[in-house]
């Protein structure tokens, strides 16, 4: 009886997504000073925003991974990370940097744009994009990875 009443709850659990369907998943927020961040549906595209005068600061996020009987299973903090897998495009303009870690593992990420206020990317802000086409990168950047 026990192994029937643990194949039912398992069946149960196996249907629910980790993320919230898309209707549920904040489309904005906040990221740092004078940064914020929002999700286009339409166009599959997170856009990281600044300030008029190009320094906005993005936070640094976290990414945990681990091992739950015999499942991967990832902790992301950045705010948009329930579009890890939905995502195609970023763009990112009116901030001085881009935090540690902030798209890391966004597989689905095609395109990236970011404009020349830019001058710092984090360590693993876009670790592995197996799926990126092309990158438009700051002309000023002076760090990378720090």
């Amino acid at each position: 009886m026990k192994k029937y009443l643990l194949l039912s709850v398992a069946l149960v659990f196996a249907g629910s997504n980790a993320w919230a369907e898309d209707s549920e998943l904040p489309t904005s927020g906040t990221c740092g000073t004078d940064c914020t961040w929002s999700y286009d549906e339409s166009t599959k595209t997170i856009k990281i925003t600044g300030n008029e005068s190009g320094t906005g600061v993005m936070e640094d996020y976290t990414y945990t991974s681990y091992i739950e009987n015999t499942n991967h299973r990832y902790i992301i903090s950045a705010p948009w990370a329930g579009y890890r897998d939905i995502a195609e495009n970023v763009t990112i303009e009116g901030i001085s940097n881009i935090g540690k870690k902030a798209f890391l593992d966004f597989g689905n990420i095609k395109h990236i744009e970011m404009d020349d206020n830019i001058t710092s990317l984090g360590g693993d802000s876009f670790g592995n994009l197996y799926h990126l086409e092309t990158i438009k990168l700051s002309n000023n950047l002076t760090s990378l990875g720090g």
